[in-house]
């Protein structure tokens, strides 16, 4: 039955349903009441009429079972019903009736916020969601109401599925259910792996189902990080259980190298996550030399000074290896980790462990070694607590918060010494009173705005750049605040917001936001060239450079649409630049097919006079250009074509085009020259960028070379010059 917890949805179903049968019960009241010939078929009409009254009571015992808005309604015409046959509710109706009302009380304000609300439908949903309210089947259906109103919203799939998981084993409805998110939703790795575990857990074959599944989300394109490795993870655990089973480990090791290549692409494993794998498994298969060499890689990549690194190797060398290999780890360890408190903690580990498993010599030198390396570290804390105290700190540092004493004035300093020089019997000389000696500089106060806003240096974490993302083309008053409200749709995802300041604490225009998960840092990516204090603002990822710093200027200049021809896309110019984006998306709507608009604006959030509109199709779009092109808006007549950038041979840096208007010269949206339709061509995609720019005196040169060519080889009848022609030319006087 449509509709069967549908809330204020679909209740026409029931009321129809039961009209239908009402009349059935009519008709056969009718047949009843009309004398028959014959006993036995008055006893049939009898029996039919009292079957047809107890389909229709118990049509109404179903619709009093489901709490529904109008279940007054419903209850009334029930009473109504049998009051004409002079009846009254039976007390398990009532209790039926009663048991659905106090349903309906509970469920009542979620379905008033989704009849009231509709544009926030989908928040609304997974409140409703999370509230539990009502059992598996209400459950069940409410999630299926959201991803139908919202079917490409992966956070309700991702709820309907798990809720599934919880509720059921297995089975082929679930494995419709994942593949139905999929189809929907194939740009989330959650999604497939949910759909590969299914298939494996109810017995698909792995070669033409499994590995498909997986194969088909690698190529997906999954654009987070976090996905991506967790991915190539799942599709590795599956893989080595298939390679258990089979004893072919071949493919496995194979695949896990092709995983490395992947995730090394985009940074996703700061961790390396596969490369400890891979260990695991050789370890497992007594491959201890080939385990230990991957380690070494793994330490080679940068996770030599950290001591959680060194902890996972020395349960590793613990599970697999001997005494000889963990006491060379903690060796190894000890020496490389320079931070005090990780330090301490691999040498109480070193000291435990000889405690537990060596003898006396080794735990008395083990002691010693840690007495010995806890007063290197102290002395070495000390050193460098000595240099950056007295209020002065090394130049070039930038994480200390007292600020630097100024030097002395060099001016005084010589008029003193000239003072001095002077003096014919080689005291100091009297001071001119007319020449009152420039006094000392007052000692430079630290800034409480500048010890709280400047000089807190915080240290890179590659593992959190999945979920951080860089603003950029701030304006210079925006403050954290102000980058709350501006990213308010992912407000509460927020964990921190780091604004870079200058040594006197004002903002250099840009940020970073680090976001509880991947998810909540795409939805961040959505609010790319939103105006804020009138510019637009830049949201990219975060990247790291080989140096350690996020690398900005690349994910900067990144152009993000495409470049070459859009049949489903218009290029407007000539727009008046008072108008804005709002005034934009309302001209590009009013034409059917219409998807979206981004005007082109400077980076300051002036418009720059044009802006692209999307349609569904090239039929949609050939129709708008029909109606919009040589248009009047404003004082200003429109021109309108075809989406068909030309090719440009640099790419002119970032520009500052609509939001969505992409970033980089090579489009009307970015810093460059724009688009300009070449009113010459009856082709709407060709544009006056597309003639050539060849330098005028190149041309002529190079149209003289081809007459003379053309003329020499006419004068000579087409043949070519002999050994003596060339002489005689070269001997001519």
């Amino acid at each position: 039955l449509v509709g069967r917890f549908a809330g204020r949805t679909d209740q026409r179903v029931w009321e129809a349903w039961r009209e239908f049968e009402l009349l059935e019960l009519a008709k056969c009241e009718a047949a009843a009441a009309v004398s028959s010939a014959s006993a036995a078929a008055a006893e049939a009409n009898a029996a039919e009429l009292e079957k047809q009254r107890s389909r229709v009571l118990g049509l109404f015992r179903r619709h009093l079972a489901m709490p529904h808005v109008g279940l007054e309604a419903t209850w009334r015409e029930l009473c109504d019903w049998l009051a004409e046959k002079e009846q009254q509710p039976a007390e398990e109706m009532r209790q039926v009736y009663e048991k659905s009302r106090d349903e309906l009380r509970r469920i009542e304000p979620f379905e008033n916020l989704l009849a009231d609300e509709p544009d926030k439908s989908a928040q609304h949903y997974r409140a409703y969601i999370e509230a539990a309210v009502g059992p598996t089947a209400q459950q069940l259906a409410v999630l299926e109401r959201a991803v139908t109103a919202h079917c490409l919203d992966t956070g309700l799939w991702d709820a309907y599925v798990a809720y599934v998981w919880q509720q059921f084993e297995p089975g082929p409805k679930l494995l419709h259910l994942c593949r139905r998110a999929v189809r929907n939703c194939p740009w989330s790795g959650s999604l497939w792996r949910q759909l590969a575990l299914c298939q494996e857990c109810t017995g698909c074959d792995y070669d033409t189902e499994v590995k498909v599944t997986y194969e088909s989300a690698v190529a997906a394109g999954l654009s987070d990080a976090a996905d991506l490795l967790a991915m190539w993870l799942a599709y590795l655990d599956a893989a080595r259980r298939r390679a258990a089973a089979t004893e072919s480990w071949d493919d496995w090791h194979r695949l896990c190298e092709a995983g490395m290549v992947a995730v090394d692409a985009m940074a996703a494993d700061p961790q390396a996550s596969l490369l400890r794998y891979a260990a695991l498994v050789r370890a497992r298969r007594g491959q201890l030399g080939e385990a230990r060499q991957l380690w070494d890689q793994v330490m080679k990549r940068g996770h030599g000074n950290s001591a959680q690194m060194w902890l996972r190797q020395l349960e590793f060398e613990l599970r697999f290896g001997d005494a000889k290999h963990i006491r060379r780890c903690l060796s190894r360890a000890v020496n490389s980790v320079s931070s005090v408190p990780e330090c301490e903690l691999l040498l109480q580990r070193l000291v435990d462990y000889e405690r537990e498993e060596g003898d006396v010599s080794s735990y008395v030198e083990a002691l010693k070694r840690a007495q010995k390396q806890r007063a290197l570290l102290q002395q070495r804390a000390a050193e460098q607590g000595g240099s950056g105290s007295g209020g002065k700190r090394k130049a070039g540092s930038k994480g200390g918060a007292t600020e630097a004493q100024p030097p002395p004035n060099k001016r005084a300093k010589g008029l003193e010494t000239g003072k001095k020089q002077h003096t014919a019997d080689g005291a100091a000389a009297k001071t001119d009173p007319f020449k009152k000696p420039m006094p000392p500089p007052p000692p430079a106060a630290a800034s409480s705005n500048n010890v709280s806003h400047h000089g807190a240096k915080v240290e890179h974490d590659p593992a959190k750049d999945y979920r951080t993302v860089f603003l950029s083309n701030l304006d210079y008053k925006t403050d954290e605040a102000g980058i709350r409200q501006a990213l308010a749709p992912c407000a509460s995802d927020i964990v921190s917001v780091r604004l870079v300041r200058d040594y006197r604490g004002r903002s250099k225009g840009f940020a970073y936001v680090e976001l509880k998960s991947g998810v909540a840092a795409g939805a961040a990516l959505r609010l790319d060239r939103t105006l804020v204090n009138g510019r637009p603002m830049f949201v990219s990822e975060s990247r790291q450079r080989g140096g350690g710093s996020s690398d900005t200027s690349a994910n900067d200049s990144a152009f993000k649409f495409d470049t070459g021809l859009e049949r489903n896309k218009l290029f407007i110019r000539n727009l008046p630049k008072t108008m804005d984006q709002a005034g934009f998306e309302r001209l590009c709507s009013a034409q059917p097919g219409y998807r979206t608009a981004r005007l082109a604006m400077f980076r300051n959030g002036a418009p720059k006079g044009h802006g692209y509109a999307e349609f569904a199709d090239e039929s949609s779009a050939n129709k708008a250009l029909a109606a919009l092109n040589c248009s009047q808006v404003g004082d200003n007549e429109i021109e309108v074509s075809i989406s068909n950038p030309p090719a440009r041979q640099g790419g002119g840096g970032r520009g500052g085009g609509g939001r969505g208007g992409g970033r980089g010269g090579g489009r009307g949206g970015g810093g460059g020259g724009g688009r300009r339709e070449d009113h010459t061509s009856t082709d709407p995609t060709r544009h006056r960028t597309q003639i050539s720019l060849v330098p005028r005196q190149l041309k002529t040169s190079a149209d003289t070379s081809g007459v003379s060519a053309s003329g020499s080889e006419s004068g000579s009848g087409g043949g070519r010059m002999s050994n003596d022609d060339f002489r005689n030319m070269l001997m001519r006087k």
